[in-house]
C-alpha cells in the first residue's frame, strides 16, 4: 500500500489531498472465472488493471515435452535432408533454444 500527497500544479500549486495505491494478485486455478472475477475487482472499487499473466503449474514437465518433441522434429527434418542429399544423418552437434524457452 503506498500513500501520498496528490497535488495540481496549474497556475499555482494547489494541494488536493492524500492519494493511496494498493496493490494485489489474484491467482485462479479456474479460467472460466476470470471475468467474473475482473468485474467484481472493478467493482470493489479497482479503477486500474495493470496487466493479466497467464501461467500453469505444471511448466516444467511441460517445457520437458516440448523440448523433446521439438528435437524429434529436427531430428525428421535432418533426416530428409540427409536423405535428399545422399548423406548419412550423424549425431546432434549443437542444440540452441531460443530465448523464450531457455528458463
Amino acid at each position: 500500500m503506498n500513500l501520498e500527497s496528490s497535488w495540481n500544479f496549474g497556475n499555482e500549486r494547489k494541494f488536493l489531498g492524500y492519494e493511496c495505491t494498493a496493490a494485489f494478485v489474484i491467482e485462479l486455478r479456474e479460467l472460466d472465472i476470470l471475468e467474473t472475477v475482473l468485474v467484481d475487482a472493478v467493482e470493489a472499487g479497482a479503477n486500474q488493471v495493470a496487466g493479466v499473466e497467464f501461467n500453469v503449474s505444471t511448466k516444467k514437465e511441460l517445457r520437458a515435452r516440448a523440448r523433446t518433441a521439438a528435437v524429434a522434429a529436427a531430428r525428421e527434418k535432418a533426416a530428409l535432408y540427409a536423405e535428399a542429399g545422399g548423406v548419412r544423418l550423424g549425431p546432434v552437434i549443437h542444440i540452441r533454444a531460443p530465448r523464450c524457452l531457455s528458463a
